[in-house]
């Protein structure tokens, strides 16, 4: 007997868990986005737990057990508010567990940031930054940005977990709903979620991968047209971590490419780009 993927998913309104002893697998996100969740008991026949069972339950736990040793622990409670007690298995605690994953996702993150950066050294100074050439300096450092932010792991920040929670929980919702309206906060992204999870089947990496083609392709545009040294310019992008920023903040680099597109706009006096 197993809990299905997503079971719970999004269930604001759950409080305390206590699975039953029949189970044996919490399959993948069963209970991502239980943000009242402040109490689990699992017990000893449960001998598997997929990714991210209990990400993004952001409510302060005050209890939970863990009564198999051979519990697995990775990524286990991601996105998770401090705990204050509870009992774990005996190679580590539940805090130590935490800063483990927390570690983990920093040290990615700095991977990625002097990755990025060397690319943009070594190839601008490889290739030409003058003249029509400069557009393959600009084409290459476009699609090492959009494989890299597009294909990063989807729960490699807190931010990203919240927008798979509501990615989910969108899925359920109907296309104008007051879920996805909002009072018209947001609905353009939500809107956007929805359209995304209903033609990909609840892909959210796709997500992610269209807002970096989105962001990278008008940066692209940006540089070719009035970047007198393009590899300054990409280097400049990435030291003020704007790029690192967009990781997580998937709404605030939506709206940094419509802005960029549209100073396009006002540069050359052409209303379409508003």
């Amino acid at each position: 007997t197993r809990i299905s993927d997503n079971a719970f998913s999004g269930c604001t309104g759950l409080t305390s868990v206590t699975i039953g002893s029949g189970v044996t697998r919490i399959s993948d996100n069963a209970f991502s986005g239980c943000k009242g969740l402040t109490s689990i008991t699992i017990p000893d026949s449960v001998t598997s737990i997929g990714e991210r069972a209990f990400y993004g339950c952001s409510g302060s736990f005050g209890q939970i057990r863990l009564r198999s040793s051979s519990l697995p622990r990775q990524g286990l409670f991601q996105g998770c508010n401090r705990k204050s007690n509870g009992t774990v298995p005996s190679d580590g605690t539940i805090e130590q567990i935490f800063r483990k994953n927390q570690k983990q996702r920093r040290a990615a993150v700095r991977s990625i940031y002097m990755t990025i950066v060397a690319a943009t050294l070594v190839f601008g100074f490889l290739m030409p930054q003058t003249g029509p050439r400069r557009k393959n300096y600009i084409l290459l450092m476009t699609a090492i940005h959009i494989f890299i932010s597009g294909f990063r792991y989807q729960f490699l920040t807190g931010d990203l977990m919240k927008y798979h929670t509501s990615f989910q929980y969108f899925a359920g919702q109907d296309w104008f709903s007051e879920a996805v309206w909002n009072g018209g906060k947001n609905f353009g992204f939500f809107l956007y979620m929805k359209l995304i999870h209903f033609l990909t089947s609840g892909n959210y990496q796709t997500v992610l991968f269209v807002v970096a083609v989105v962001i990278h392709a008008v940066l692209a545009l940006m540089v070719y047209r009035y970047s007198p040294a393009p590899w300054m310019s990409y280097l400049l992008w990435n030291c003020m971590a704007f790029y690192i920023f967009g990781f997580s903040a998937m709404k605030q680099s939506l709206a940094m490419a419509f802005t960029m597109l549209s100073f396009v706009g006002i540069a050359n006096r052409n209303p379409k780009y508003y």
